[in-house]
Protein backbone atom coordinates (compact mmCIF):
# COMPACT_ATOMS: atom_id res chain seq x y z
CA UNK A 1 0.00 0.00 0.00
CA UNK A 2 1.63 3.18 -1.13
CA UNK A 3 0.12 6.38 0.20
CA UNK A 4 1.40 9.77 -0.87
CA UNK A 5 4.48 8.12 -2.41
CA UNK A 6 5.49 6.62 0.94
CA UNK A 7 5.11 2.92 1.60
CA UNK A 8 2.74 2.49 4.53
CA UNK A 9 3.97 0.96 7.75
CA UNK A 10 2.08 -1.34 10.06
CA UNK A 11 2.47 -2.17 13.75
CA UNK A 12 0.54 -5.15 15.15
CA UNK A 13 0.37 -6.59 18.64
CA UNK A 14 -1.74 -9.21 20.38
CA UNK A 15 -2.52 -12.89 19.83
CA UNK A 16 0.42 -14.49 17.98
CA UNK A 17 -1.75 -16.22 15.34
CA UNK A 18 -3.66 -13.04 14.53
CA UNK A 19 -0.47 -10.96 14.45
CA UNK A 20 1.19 -13.45 12.06
CA UNK A 21 -1.83 -13.54 9.76
CA UNK A 22 -2.27 -9.78 9.57
CA UNK A 23 1.47 -9.25 9.02
CA UNK A 24 1.65 -11.88 6.31
CA UNK A 25 -1.21 -10.28 4.41
CA UNK A 26 -0.07 -6.68 4.95
CA UNK A 27 3.61 -7.23 4.14
CA UNK A 28 3.60 -10.11 1.65
CA UNK A 29 0.44 -9.29 -0.29
CA UNK A 30 0.26 -5.50 -0.03
CA UNK A 31 3.94 -4.62 0.37
CA UNK A 32 3.56 -2.71 3.62
CA UNK A 33 6.58 -2.13 5.86
CA UNK A 34 6.64 -3.94 9.20
CA UNK A 35 7.23 -1.54 12.08
CA UNK A 36 6.54 -2.87 15.59
CA UNK A 37 5.23 -6.40 16.15
CA UNK A 38 4.64 -8.17 19.42
CA UNK A 39 2.60 -10.91 21.02
CA UNK A 40 0.85 -10.84 24.35
CA UNK A 41 1.91 -14.31 25.55
CA UNK A 42 5.49 -15.07 26.56
CA UNK A 43 5.12 -18.78 25.71
CA UNK A 44 4.30 -18.12 22.04
CA UNK A 45 6.82 -15.45 21.10
CA UNK A 46 9.28 -16.07 18.24
CA UNK A 47 12.50 -14.44 17.11
CA UNK A 48 10.41 -12.35 14.69
CA UNK A 49 7.50 -11.54 16.99
CA UNK A 50 8.69 -10.81 20.51
CA UNK A 51 6.69 -10.84 23.72
CA UNK A 52 6.00 -7.35 25.07
CA UNK A 53 4.62 -6.77 28.52
CA UNK A 54 2.55 -3.67 29.22
CA UNK A 55 5.56 -1.56 30.22
CA UNK A 56 7.31 -2.34 26.93
CA UNK A 57 4.45 -1.43 24.61
CA UNK A 58 3.70 1.70 26.66
CA UNK A 59 7.31 2.75 26.05
CA UNK A 60 7.31 1.91 22.31
CA UNK A 61 3.79 2.84 21.17
CA UNK A 62 3.02 6.54 21.34
CA UNK A 63 0.42 8.87 19.82
CA UNK A 64 2.96 10.11 17.26
CA UNK A 65 3.51 6.58 15.84
CA UNK A 66 3.14 6.81 12.08
CA UNK A 67 1.35 4.21 9.99
CA UNK A 68 -1.28 1.70 10.91
CA UNK A 69 -1.57 0.32 14.44
CA UNK A 70 -3.66 -2.78 15.14
CA UNK A 71 -3.82 -4.15 18.68
CA UNK A 72 -6.08 -4.36 21.72
CA UNK A 73 -8.44 -1.55 22.67
CA UNK A 74 -6.17 -0.75 25.61
CA UNK A 75 -3.12 -0.21 23.37
CA UNK A 76 -5.11 1.78 20.82
CA UNK A 77 -6.61 3.97 23.52
CA UNK A 78 -3.20 4.61 25.09
CA UNK A 79 -1.84 5.58 21.65
CA UNK A 80 -4.76 7.93 21.00
CA UNK A 81 -6.07 5.80 18.11
CA UNK A 82 -9.62 4.80 17.22
CA UNK A 83 -10.82 1.46 18.54
CA UNK A 84 -11.97 0.27 15.10
CA UNK A 85 -8.44 -1.11 14.52
CA UNK A 86 -8.68 -3.64 17.35
CA UNK A 87 -7.59 -7.20 16.57
CA UNK A 88 -9.40 -8.88 19.46
CA UNK A 89 -13.02 -8.60 18.44
CA UNK A 90 -15.04 -9.43 21.55
CA UNK A 91 -18.75 -9.30 22.07
CA UNK A 92 -20.05 -5.82 22.66
CA UNK A 93 -23.00 -3.67 21.71
CA UNK A 94 -21.64 -3.19 18.16
CA UNK A 95 -20.47 -6.74 17.47
CA UNK A 96 -23.05 -9.25 18.64
CA UNK A 97 -22.38 -12.01 16.11
CA UNK A 98 -19.74 -14.36 17.56
CA UNK A 99 -19.54 -16.11 14.17
CA UNK A 100 -18.59 -12.97 12.28
CA UNK A 101 -14.98 -13.62 11.21
CA UNK A 102 -14.02 -10.08 10.33
CA UNK A 103 -10.39 -10.78 9.39
CA UNK A 104 -10.61 -14.26 7.82
CA UNK A 105 -10.61 -15.19 4.13
CA UNK A 106 -11.58 -12.95 1.23
CA UNK A 107 -14.08 -11.04 3.33
CA UNK A 108 -11.39 -10.49 5.96
CA UNK A 109 -8.96 -9.18 3.35
CA UNK A 110 -11.59 -6.73 2.15
CA UNK A 111 -12.36 -5.64 5.73
CA UNK A 112 -8.67 -5.07 6.50
CA UNK A 113 -8.07 -3.10 3.30
CA UNK A 114 -11.14 -0.98 3.96
CA UNK A 115 -10.00 -0.24 7.54
CA UNK A 116 -6.47 0.62 6.43
CA UNK A 117 -7.54 2.89 3.57
CA UNK A 118 -9.98 4.68 5.87
CA UNK A 119 -7.21 5.10 8.45
CA UNK A 120 -4.75 6.49 5.89
CA UNK A 121 -7.29 8.92 4.48
CA UNK A 122 -7.80 10.40 7.95
CA UNK A 123 -4.09 11.19 8.29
Amino acid sequence: MVHYKVRGGISVGGNIDVVKGILQFACDELGMNKKFTWCDCKEYCTHEILYWDEDTWIEKISPDLEGILMSSRKVLSRAGKKSNMTINRGLNEWNLNIYDSSYVGFRGAMNLCSLWVENMMEH
